[in-house]
């Protein structure tokens, strides 16, 4: 329990959640599987959809149901992992009108 909570604030406080992310995606979804390059928040850029496993509170907004709603557009810079070439690393996101 002790080790679980310094990766969880190391995780949540690498995000930056500005305005200044450069890239347009549109987080599309969330896919429950769960193997070692698959699951997590499914996020298309371009005409390519990629994987996270966490993105910010705030960001996906929920409706009256507590259900997310989905499409949500969003500004956003990411690293690519070096393993699994759709998972992402995201490093700024923001959401965007």
């Amino acid at each position: 329990m002790v080790f679980i909570f310094p990766v969880l604030l190391l995780l949540f406080t690498s995000f930056s959640n500005q305005n200044n992310c450069k890239l347009k995606g549109v987080i599309i979804g969330f896919d429950a599987t769960r193997c070692g390059c698959c699951g997590g928040w499914k996020i298309a850029i371009d005409d390519a959809v990629f994987l996270t496993d966490s993105i910010p509170n705030g960001i996906v907004e929920k409706g009256p149901d507590g259900c997310h709603i989905f499409p949500q557009k969003i500004y956003l810079e990411y690293e690519r992992e070096k393993i699994c070439n759709k998972r992402l690393k995201i490093t700024c996101i923001s959401r965007r009108d």
